[in-house]
């Protein structure tokens, strides 16, 4: 069985480990010299710099608040658009220390 071959019953293996099969993949990138195979697999095991994250890692994810008021009549949970939100400044790379 080539290498090729293994990739594509790893994708379709719910057992299988995806980074073991994204370093076929690099191995086969290196075989069939391909390197933009071979740097697209390493920024997806390694992470991405400077926020060069491709549009298919971005996520729409709904913001949810707790808005305080009067004799507790807090409003919990209460979605508002993303947009309201002062993002300026925000990276990735700060996002994600805030969420650890």
């Amino acid at each position: 069985m080539n290498l090729l071959e293994q990739i594509n019953i790893d994708l379709i293996d719910h057992s299988s480990q995806l980074t073991n099969t994204l370093r076929k993949a690099q191995v086969l990138a290196r075989q069939l010299n391909v390197p933009e195979l071979g740097d697209w697999v390493k920024l997806e095991l390694e992470g991405y710099k400077n926020d060069d994250v491709p549009e298919y890692r971005h996520l729409q994810l709904p913001v949810y608040g707790i808005f305080p008021g009067l004799w507790d009549s807090a409003r919990r949970q209460w979605t508002f658009p993303a947009n309201c939100l002062n993002t300026s400044g925000i990276t990735s790379k700060t996002f994600l220390s805030h969420i650890k």
